[in-house]
C-alpha cells in the first residue's frame, strides 16, 4: 500500500514529506501507547491504521484508511484490557488462560452487536458497521469516518443542555 508514505497517520490527508502534517500538526513518527496498534500497521490487507483516537475497558478506536475504497474510516478493536494485553512489538493480542472463556464470550457479544449494527444501514442516526473481520486474536469493526464532536464536547459547548429536538 503506497499510501502509507503519502498520508498523515493523524488525519489521513495527503502529505508531501515525512515531516509534521500541515493539516493537523501530527508527525508520523510520534510516540504511541504500546498497548495499542502502532500507527502505520495494515489490517486485513487493506486498512492502514492511523492514530489511536480513544480507548475504554472494551476496546480501542483508531483512525484508518481503506486502500480499496480510498476513504477514511474508524476501526474499533475488541480489546478488554483487563482480560488481555498486546504482545510487545506486535499487533497480536495475548489472553491470559484464566480469562480465555470470558474473553471469547465477550468477543462473541461484540461481534454479534456489530453484525446487528451492520444491518441498520437505512437508519441515518446510526453509523453502521461496514466491515467486520478477525485478526491478531481479536475482532475489528470498520465504520465510516464521520466528522464531528463527542456528546460530551457538545454539552460543554452548549451549557450542558439538549433541546428535545436535539435529543
Amino acid at each position: 500500500m503506497g499510501e502509507k508514505l503519502k498520508l498523515c497517520l493523524g488525519c489521513m490527508e495527503p502529505k508531501t514529506d515525512d515531516g509534521i502534517c500541515p493539516n493537523c500538526g501530527y508527525s508520523n513518527n510520534a510516540p504511541y501507547l504500546p498497548s495499542y496498534i502502532a500507527p502505520g500497521k495494515i489490517l486485513n490487507e487493506r486498512y492502514l491504521v492511523g492514530k489511536l483516537l480513544s480507548y475504554n475497558g472494551e476496546g480501542a478506536t483508531y483512525l484508518a484508511y481503506d486502500s480499496v475504497t480510498n476513504r477514511k474510516n474508524f476501526i474499533k478493536e475488541y480489546m478488554p484490557d483487563t482480560l488481555c494485553n498486546r504482545v510487545k512489538g506486535s499487533s497480536i493480542i495475548s489472553v491470559n488462560q484464566n480469562n480465555l472463556v470470558q474473553y471469547k464470550a465477550f468477543m462473541s457479544e461484540f461481534t454479534e452487536l456489530n453484525k446487528v449494527l451492520a444491518k441498520m444501514r437505512t437508519l441515518n442516526h446510526i453509523n453502521p458497521a461496514l466491515d467486520l473481520f478477525a485478526e491478531n486474536n481479536t475482532t475489528y469493526v470498520v465504520f465510516d469516518y464521520v466528522e464531528g464532536i463527542t456528546l460530551k464536547e457538545y454539552l460543554q459547548e452548549n451549557a450542558g443542555e439538549l433541546s428535545w429536538d436535539e435529543v
